[in-house]
């Protein structure tokens, strides 16, 4: 199981582009994908578990991070399903794992000074045309220490969020970006639809 090493800020469409362009002038080679995102963990509060399924350009993963919601250094390990959506949620399901709060992602990810950093455009699952806000996540690469992560927060001007306020952050998205899941083989299928549609 790996150690995350992460530290995250909350920016408006207009803040994630000056982030941008300030790793544009330092040649930052950029990657993209859509990701579905579905928290099977329950509440925030107290928790220090996090059970989620990720499906990242149509290809489903299950990652398991060992944590408290906010904290800078979790556990993490994931797997990969070479099976489809449907039968990884029936999976998750066996193990007691029905109900999940989803939403839809855009990702803009590079890599730089030791950090992957991470912009994750929050959409609105009503209306994924519309961007709700930025997550922007600055991950430690293999190597690399926090002191890393608190370098480019620095350069980039950035103050991260508080464990309380990545927790506020993240029960407001749960009510305004995302809606719930309750599994049943007629909630799998239509979920793996939408998932197949946004990974097109």
């Amino acid at each position: 199981m790996a150690k995350e090493i992460e530290k995250r800020v909350y920016l408006s469409p207009e803040e994630a582009e000056r982030v941008i362009a300030e790793l544009d002038v330092r040649g930052a080679q950029w990657s993209y994908r859509r990701r579905l995102l579905m928290d099977f963990s329950g509440s925030l509060e107290g928790r220090d578990l996090q059970v989620m399924v990720r499906v990242n350009d149509g290809v489903p993963e299950l990652s398991i991070k060992k944590g408290g919601v906010g904290d800078t250094e979790r556990q993490e390990s994931s797997v990969f399903s070479r099976g489809n959506l449907a039968d990884m949620l029936e999976a998750v399901a066996l193990l007691g794992y029905t109900e999940a709060n989803y939403g839809l992602r855009r990702m803009q990810e590079c890599q730089a000074d030791g950090v992957e950093v991470s912009l994750r455009y929050i959409l609105d699952i009503e209306d994924p045309e519309t961007v709700i806000g930025v997550n922007l996540e600055i991950e430690a690469l293999p190597g690399s220490i926090e002191q890393h992560v608190d370098d480019m927060l620095e350069l980039l001007g950035l103050e991260p969020l508080t464990k309380q306020e990545s927790k506020d952050l993240f029960k407001r998205l749960h009510k305004e970006a995302n809606t719930d899941y309750i599994h049943s083989e007629k909630a799998a299928l239509e979920i793996s639809e939408l998932a197949a549609i946004y990974a097109t």
